[in-house]
């Protein structure tokens, strides 16, 4: 038997003209500015796996979503130069529709990831917030990057929430236990104008009426301002456009010399100073017995005087305490002492007994 010849090839040799594997290129960080233009861009995204696109997202998952939501809308999309004018305004309202659908549900998974802990929606968050909305409206900005207006929108909102929860506890008993959303709706409308009718119409003569308006709503001065600026829409005047500011300084100083009746605190009741311990070593001891949960003489003093706090109806922030006059005190007359006379001593020697 003699063997044949081998069929099998041998390897070829590597050159010098092998490329470069994928993947070896150096990581780069970006800012969220330059993000959202690789996240739009057609350009950029031309040679870019689904893979690589989501690293974009994972640079900054906080802004990023909030960034392309701002933008997607000032881009020109590429897929509509192939079509004739008459077609392009719907097929780019299409393409809108379905980048907001993506980022809507990448909104819910943002919400649940941060509310539940579900880190592991994460892949998917970056999918429908940033890799869908760039493929359904890549192309060229027609502008500058906007910034998101959401932030300073989210904070105008949680100052509205404030003041109307607010609002709504101070007109506990005048509106019948009404929420903040149906104050907010229905009563601050009527209230506002209720308060800014008398100064537009009377000028300083309706500064008693608006006074009027506020002890019977149990309503503060800054609570007025409230109603105003949750009041005001855009496009419409101002309420207080025509009054003089003069007036407005004179409401302020009037109610602010009255005195008024709240059914609610407006301050705190001012703390007593705790007694101090008369000694150092009486400070460490009942520093150690309430560590060990027993009682010291520190320990003690400082419930007492708690208990003397509650006990005392004089300490409440309601109850106003009339001011002492102070007492005049004559200065004592000074006392005019003459030259002390001195008596002398008498020197004479005392008689003594003869010596016989």
């Amino acid at each position: 038997f003699r063997p044949g010849p081998a069929t099998a090839e041998a390897p070829p040799v590597p050159t010098s003209s092998a490329k470069t594997p994928v993947g070896l290129g150096k990581d780069l960080r970006f800012g969220p500015f330059d993000l959202v233009r690789k996240a739009l861009s057609s350009d950029e995204m031309a040679d870019k796996s689904i893979n690589q696109l989501s690293d974009l997202f994972f640079q900054d998952y906080n802004m990023e979503p909030l960034f392309i939501q701002e933008n997607y809308p000032l881009t020109e999309p590429d897929s509509l130069r192939s079509l004739p004018s008459s077609k392009r305004d719907l097929r780019r309202l299409q393409l809108l529709s379905q980048a907001a659908d993506s980022i809507a549900l990448g909104d819910v998974c943002g919400r649940s990831v941060r509310s539940q802990g579900s880190w592991s929606l994460l892949p998917t968050q970056a999918l429908f917030s940033s890799v869908l909305p760039g493929k359904s409206v890549s192309g060229h900005f027609t502008g500058q990057v906007a910034f998101p207006a959401w932030l300073g929108r989210n904070s105008t909102a949680g100052k509205s929430a404030r003041q109307l929860s607010l609002l709504a506890c101070h007109l506990r008993l005048a509106s019948g236990g009404l929420a903040s959303r149906d104050l907010g709706l229905d009563m601050a409308q009527h209230l506002a104008a209720a308060l800014t009718r008398p100064l537009r119409q009377n000028g300083a003569d309706g500064v008693p009426g608006v006074i009027g308006v506020l002890e019977a709503y149990d309503l503060q001065r800054e609570d007025m301002d409230s109603l105003l600026e949750l009041t005001a829409w855009p496009g419409q005047p101002d309420a207080l456009a025509g009054v003089d500011p003069k007036v407005k300084a004179a409401l302020t100083r009037a109610y602010n010399k009255a005195a008024h009746l709240t059914p609610y605190s407006l301050a705190q009741a001012p703390a007593k100073r705790k007694a101090a311990a008369s000694s150092a070593g009486a400070e460490e001891f009942d520093e150690e017995a309430a560590d060990y949960g027993e009682g010291g003489g520190v320990a003690e003093e400082e419930a007492g005087s708690e208990e003397g706090e509650d006990a005392d109806p004089t300490v409440d922030a309601m109850i106003k305490k009339p001011k002492k006059a102070a007492a005049t005190k004559a200065k004592p007359a000074a006392a005019t002492a003459g030259p002390a006379g001195s008596k002398a001593k008498s020197t004479a020697p005392a008689k003594g007994k003869k010596k016989k």
